[in-house]
């Protein structure tokens, strides 16, 4: 066996040896269990999240504001897409096929 093959293969046993150890710490803490997980991705900075939303031609900083903004948006998403759609003359079971005889539904 070559060394670089024994060397890889001592590396990666170490490295589940190491792991095991880190989480064996935590396994108790499920919040502990996720921050540990977060750092060794490098997903541990959360300086990435907007303190402040233009909204209504304005900057805005107030977190109830922004909240409601947010709701009044999700919640009337579907309606205007309601309306861009256009209004047809065609029934809506024109647009399935035939039914299967040996279908339950």
């Amino acid at each position: 066996m070559s060394c670089v093959i024994f060397f890889n293969r001592l590396k990666r046993i170490s490295k589940k040896h190491y792991f095991d150890k880190y989480f064996q710490t935590y396994y108790k803490n499920i919040r502990m269990t996720w921050k540990s997980v977060r750092i060794l991705l490098g997903k541990n900075d959360r300086s990435d999240i907007c303190n402040t939303f233009y909204i209504n031609n304005e900057y805005v900083s107030d977190n109830h504001k922004i909240a409601n903004d947010f709701c009044k948006y999700s919640s009337s998403v579907g309606a205007n897409l309601a309306a861009d759609i256009p209004d047809t003359d065609k029934n809506l079971s024109s647009y399935l096929s035939e039914r299967n005889p040996t279908s339950k539904f």
